[in-house]
């Protein structure tokens, strides 16, 4: 019941601070009821409220931000809402924001109408131009064009990150929200957009489908590369749980993991920059190819395989066995980041 935020919702509310509790009460409950986005801010993770790892992200005070999530953890609500929230300037935890123009930027401008259904889940009553319309088919429409304008004249406008670069040069604008990663080339290109007026961005992603190393690498810096990251981006990692998303049961979830290959679990699930490589994967193994070493059959032959890579940290051996049937890895020895040749060569004896 907070007569700051409720004021900024409702400007159009007399003094609050003369309300009594009571009519506190009653205007957060008829927000509560009508306005998807306040819920969203103001209600209880599986009501309609924000979950842990959303609220993280969006608590996060951070000029630049990126949510790296599993798939269906509401990545692309929490991307929206922050949209909403800077075009209206009613942040709920940056009371100072000012609202204004702002890119959306997609993969594709053909991903609009699913954008915009995201967007169209967190609308807040009167948010939107008497001119400006909802299509199912094509999305927010303004003019002719595909675009959000706000009845207090802010702009969403929706930009690709694989068409020209030229299309996200000239403007400047007050925030921009990348649903998920665009072109490498086109990275520095749109935040040169919000550098003049210091605006804000954020990222919603899934690091799957397309390669990210360079993204990674601009976050976190390469070593071996010499690339020394940005650490201004702050990062907030969501992974696929019942505790990540209160509005789905244990059950639903556990059968979405299921249906992932297990060479897209780390990322689909944990968020994982990386995966397996499907063609260096053995579809074959299980848990059930795990034995414990009491059990184990002779072994005929015995065998170490090593392969001294490139470069420091690179050094791996196993030891493997074969019973006559079926090799067996006996043991491992992975070198660490900063062990000497020495410690090397005892890992592996």
């Amino acid at each position: 019941r907070d007569p700051t935020y409720l004021r900024r919702v409702t400007p159009s509310a007399r003094d609050m601070s003369a309300m009594s509790d009571a009519e506190l009460d009653r205007q957060w409950l008829t927000l509560y009821d009508t306005d998807r986005l306040f819920r969203y801010s103001e209600g209880n993770p599986g009501e309609g409220g924000m979950s842990v790892g959303q609220e993280r992200f969006h608590r996060d005070s951070s000029q630049f931000r990126y949510l790296r999530a599993s798939n269906q953890v509401g990545k692309t609500i929490a991307g929206s809402a922050e949209a909403w929230w800077y075009a209206l300037g009613r942040h709920p935890f940056r009371p100072n924001i000012e609202p204004g123009e702002g890119w959306i930027v997609m993969p594709d401008l053909n991903d609009w109408a699913k954008v915009s259904a995201k967007l169209r889940e967190m609308e807040p009553p009167g948010a939107l131009h008497p001119a400006c319309r909802y299509d199912v088919a094509k999305g927010y429409m303004y003019g002719g064009a595909r675009r959000v304008m706000c009845s207090n004249g802010s702009l969403m406008v929706p930009k690709s990150g694989s068409q020209q670069q030229t299309a996200l040069a000239g403007a400047t604008i007050g925030w921009i929200w990348f649903d998920e990663p665009p072109r490498e080339s086109h990275w520095g290109e749109a935040l040169s957009r919000v550098a003049v007026r210091g605006g804000a961005a954020w990222l919603t992603f899934t690091p799957i489908g397309k390669p990210l190393a360079w993204l990674r690498d601009y976050f976190l810096g390469n070593t071996e590369t010499g690339v020394a990251g940005h650490p201004e981006w702050s990062e907030t990692l969501v992974k696929l749980s019942p505790e990540t998303c209160p509005h789905r049961t244990p059950e639903d979830i556990a059968i979405q993991i299921a249906s992932y290959s297990l060479w897209e679990r780390a990322q689909r699930v944990d968020g994982a920059w990386e995966g397996v490589t499907k063609d260096r994967f053995l579809s074959g193994f299980s848990e059930g190819c795990v034995m414990d070493p009491d059990t184990l059959p002779a072994m005929e032959r015995i065998g170490l395989g090593m392969d001294h890579g490139e470069g420091v940290g690179k050094e791996y051996a196993v030891l493997v066995g074969w019973d006559g049937f079926r090799l067996w890895a006996l043991g491992e020895y992975s070198a660490a980041a900063n062990t000497s040749p020495a410690e090397d060569v005892a890992g592996i004896a």
